[in-house]
């Protein structure tokens, strides 16, 4: 439902602190992350330190 709020432009500026719209970062961001952590010390960390320079 909040897809469908911010995809139009529907969603108010103040809408972005509500629970659900923290939520459904929190919940893309985990879902995300959760599948990296056991390749993180070899895959993601080198391309950080090489994108550091």
């Amino acid at each position: 439902m909040l897809r469908h709020e911010l995809a139009p432009g529907k969603l108010a500026p103040g809408s972005c602190y509500l629970h659900s719209s923290i939520y459904a970062c929190w919940l893309t961001y985990y879902m995300v992350s959760l599948p990296l952590l056991p390749h993180w010390k070899t895959h993601v960390a080198p391309e950080l330190e090489l994108a550091s320079l």
